[in-house]
């Protein structure tokens, strides 16, 4: 299953090339795209003594469009940096506290808090379909590569940079060449498995971005 999914990028970019090559009647566009990304982490498990909370990141890069590709579709790659990862809450070992007399009293857990921050090059490869002059919904894959990463954890060893995810949003026209994108993200494949076949604890990471793309070139 692996070995088929790090065949994928190389058949999309077999596909990307057949698309740009197609006869059609279709607008090309190329331009600049930049924004918030708002990323978060799965839980690590029932068992798993993590738990995420969302934190803000970056998404930027360039896009290329092809518009009224098949009828009313379209197709849209992009080639992004995406800052992923979360706000990382770990929970150690119980600690015995005694009330009076050395009696034995309660267990209290500790916490402690740290950010899991995740490099990422992506590329997104979306079909685009407009419902109004001003509207337009997609979706499609998006192949992840980890960078870096910056962690405070006790890290498994098992880190995946290569990842798959899947991609839906919309467009919101603002100007003749500028466009509002709302985004959802979440990837099919873990980044690291912090478990074992017993307690899993595959963590994969998802969020939403809101960025501004702006066409530079049509034609």
């Amino acid at each position: 299953m692996k070995k088929n999914l790090q065949k994928l990028p190389a058949v999309f970019l077999v596909v990307i090339g057949i698309l740009c090559f197609l006869p059609a009647k279709s607008q090309t566009e190329f331009g600049l795209k930049g924004g918030i990304l708002f990323s978060d982490i799965n839980d690590g498990g029932p068992d798993s003594n993590l738990s995420f909370e969302r934190q803000e990141g970056l998404a930027l890069g360039a896009f290329y469009k092809r518009n009224n590709l098949l009828g009313r579709i379209g197709f849209q790659s992009e080639l992004l940096y995406q800052l992923k990862g979360a706000e990382v809450f770990i929970k150690h070992i119980d600690t015995d506290t005694y009330g009076y007399g050395n009696e034995p009293g309660n267990f209290f857990p500790l916490y402690y808090r740290t950010q899991e921050k995740l490099h990422y090059v992506s590329m997104p490869l979306l079909f685009t379909f407009p419902t109004t002059k001003f509207f337009e919904l997609y979706a499609g894959p998006e192949f992840n590569y980890l960078l870096s990463k910056k962690t405070n954890r006790i890290e498994s060893g098992k880190f995946n940079r290569f990842s798959v995810g899947a991609a839906v949003g919309a467009t919101v026209k603002l100007g003749e060449k500028t466009q509002l994108d709302f985004r959802y993200t979440h990837d099919l494949t873990w980044y690291d498995d912090m478990g074992d076949a017993q307690n899993p604890a595959k963590l994969k990471n998802q969020g939403f971005s809101v960025t501004i793309q702006q066409t530079l070139f049509r034609k």
